[in-house]
């Protein structure tokens, strides 16, 4: 059992890798434990983080810990089993998109912008559309929605877009994340 946990305490763990079967056994039977997993967001108050209540957590227990993670960012909460696909998704994808950011940068040094401004452009221009994308998920609209509302026809969006398509993009998005679950479910 541990030993700092008494009456009236839960037990909130951030450990990747435990389960709450460990985490219960090593609180004891009787301590509420509850799995969390945020992600590197949380270090500018825009994480998204997973909950995962074991049994034992009550309703006011699960809120506390809500509370606890939404003064960080967004939570959602998960069945333990989807742990491995949620850290992939909101853990290892900010690196997925800050890679995509540098990519688009770089692209604009080609072109002639400098290596800070061009970063800054993408960074700005990645962080509107991901509040545009949350935004309309409120109103029903999907991502590939929201994309093909910018996307004219014979335009140059549609052009980086078939682009990326004939270039493997999103099945190479996806090969990411899956390898991502794969490793974690080591």
């Amino acid at each position: 059992m541990l030993g700092f946990v008494g009456a009236g305490a839960m037990v909130i763990s951030v450990a990747a890798s435990v389960s709450l079967a460990q985490l219960q056994e090593a609180a004891g039977p009787d301590i509420p434990v509850l799995r969390a997993m945020p992600n590197v967001g949380a270090r500018i108050g825009r994480s998204m983080t997973a909950l995962c209540p074991g049994s034992a957590c009550t309703s006011d227990e699960i809120d506390t810990a809500r509370k606890i993670f939404t003064a960080v960012g967004s939570v959602e909460e998960i069945e333990e089993k989807d742990f491995s696909l949620f850290s992939a998704l909101a853990g290892c994808s900010p690196a997925f998109t800050t890679l995509y950011i540098d990519a688009l940068a770089r692209a604009g040094v080609y072109y002639g912008f400098n290596k800070t401004m061009a970063t800054r452009i993408a960074a700005r221009a990645v962080e509107g559309s991901a509040a545009l994308v949350a935004e309309q998920l409120k109103q029903g609209v999907s991502a590939a929605d929201t994309a093909d509302c910018v996307q004219s026809p014979g335009g140059t969006t549609v052009a980086g877009v078939v682009a990326l398509e004939k270039n493997g993009f999103a099945p190479a998005v996806v090969q990411a994340v899956q390898a991502s679950v794969e490793c974690d479910r080591k």
